[in-house]
Parts: structure tokens; C-alpha cells; sequence
């Protein structure tokens, strides 16, 4: 396999919505099996394309880079190839230095509504990498105009537009339409899906509301769980930039398994 087919092979992984890792050798001494520049791609399962050796030192990089898949973040590592105690145990002895890349696909960040708030969700989105789509039923809210780059607006009533709607990889929604017959509708089809997050807007009395209407229309509780509502964390800020930051922040600290806490309190 040629690198340019290697290089086509990882990209048509991402265009799937699949994270894939690129494992380059950046070194080798010795009777290495593998050379300087030799690349692999390992996808999340363990499948691979190309050689770095074949071999213990193929296993030990495959298993290496998925793992890296799974933390989202690649790093260079070292493998002696020898019989001695520590290393891979590999007749040609030598040694290998190999750098493996994570290459993951953008998330996803459905935006259900079309208003002030939406508009600044979408701006944040930009900045933090995020590809967006615009879900709204009114032309005049639902323009290139208000979401220049957005990857697509889906205009049109959400029962609609939302219901067949298919994720591409890890996907996020925020439910900030205009009213609460529409929250409750467009949490309703989007319940039914698998959305690493899922936030709706609203009051708790509006929650509490939304909830128990759910529930007697038998959603289960489990499903009820995966919600987040009201959205966003407590930044008492009222604006809908300050309301888009807080929904912002909940969604990066869940994307990054953080955690909301004063870094001078740890």
C-alpha cells in the first residue's frame, strides 16, 4: 500500500465519522524490520493498513494506538527490539521511536432553534471546533446570513427535519427553540437517538413540566436521564452570550470527561 492510499484510507475513515490514529517510525537503529517514515493506520477496533514491522512491535504499536484513539491524544513512544528483559523481544534487535497521531472527526453540535442564543451557540462553536447545523422552522431565522459557516440549516418544522436525521460520529444537541411545545417535541424525537449530549433550555418549573409530559408519554426513565435541563452551567450571567458560554462549557467539560472545578483548588 502506497502512502498516498494509506493517507485515502484514513481520510475516508473520518469522512464515516470514525476516529482513526496514523503511527509514523520518526527513528530506527539496528536491524529494525521497520524504516524511518514507514506509516500504519490503526482504526479504533485494531484493524490496520501498512506495516511498521509486522510483528511483536506491529502488535505492541496497534494496541499503543488504540488506546490513543480511545484517550484522543497520540504522543511519540519508544520500543527496544531485543531479547533482553523490557523489551519486545524480537530477533533483529534495534530500536524504534514511532509517533502516533490521532486524527478524530469534528464533533457534531445540532442546534435545535434559530434565535439570539442559537446565534451566539454557533459563534462559540466556531471558535471551539465544532461542526454545526441549524434546525429552525422560520426562513427568517434559518439564513446564511445569521450561520455563515454552519454545515447545514435544515428549515423546516422539526417533526420533519429532526425525526430521520442520522448522527455522523460523536454528535451534541441544544434544544433552544421559541416556545415549550417545541422544546418538548424536538427533546422528544432527539431522545430516541444516540447523542453523547443532549440540552434543553428552560426554567425548572418548565423542566418539571416537560418532564412528567414525557413520562406519560412513556418515555422511559432512562432515556429522561440522559438529559441535560435546565442546560448549561451557573454562570449567572442573563445575555444570550453569557447563556450560550454556560451551555458551551457544560458540553466541552462533558466532550473532554473534565470537571467543574477552581484549578487553584486542586
Amino acid at each position: 500500500m502506497t502512502d498516498l492510499q494509506l493517507l485515502n484510507t484514513l481520510e475516508n475513515y473520518l469522512e464515516k465519522g470514525e476516529n482513526v490514529a496514523l503511527a509514523t517510525i520518526t527513528k530506527a537503529d539496528g536491524s529494525s524490520p521497520g524504516k524511518e517514515g514507514s506509516m500504519m493506520v490503526v482504526t479504533s477496533t485494531g484493524e490496520t493498513y501498512g506495516t511498521v514491522g509486522g510483528g511483536a512491535i506491529e502488535k505492541t504499536v496497534t494496541g499503543q494506538a488504540v488506546k490513543c484513539i480511545e484517550a484522543g491524544t497520540g504522543g511519540s513512544f519508544h520500543y527496544g527490539l531485543n531479547t533482553e528483559q523490557g523489551s519486545l523481544g524480537m530477533q533483529c534487535g534495534g530500536d524504534v521511536d514511532v509517533y502516533i497521531r490521532v486524527f478524530q472527526k469534528k464533533p457534531q453540535l445540532w442546534v435545535i432553534g434559530g434565535g439570539h442564543i442559537s446565534k451566539s451557540l454557533y459563534q462559540f462553536s466556531e471558535i471551539l471546533d465544532f461542526e454545526v447545523e441549524i434546525f429552525e422552522d422560520r426562513q427568517e431565522y434559518a439564513s446564511r446570513d445569521r450561520f455563515p459557516k454552519a454545515k447545514k440549516i435544515n428549515l423546516g418544522k422539526l417533526e420533519e427535519t429532526l425525526p430521520g436525521k442520522e448522527t455522523e460520529g460523536e454528535t451534541y444537541a441544544v434544544v433552544v427553540t421559541r416556545g415549550h411545545r417545541y422544546d418538548q417535541a424536538a427533546v422528544e424525537y432527539l431522545l430516541e437517538k444516540e447523542l453523547r449530549y443532549i440540552g434543553m433550555i428552560g426554567s425548572k418549573n418548565k423542566v418539571k413540566n416537560t418532564l412528567q409530559a414525557l413520562r406519560e408519554k412513556g418515555v422511559s426513565k432512562e432515556r429522561l436521564d440522559r438529559l441535560y435541563a435546565p442546560v448549561g452551567v451557573d454562570l449567572k450571567g442573563p445575555s444570550p452570550e453569557e447563556i450560550a458560554l454556560s451551555i458551551m462549557t457544560e458540553m466541552v467539560v462533558i466532550k473532554n470527561k473534565g470537571n467543574l472545578i477552581h484549578l487553584k483548588d486542586e
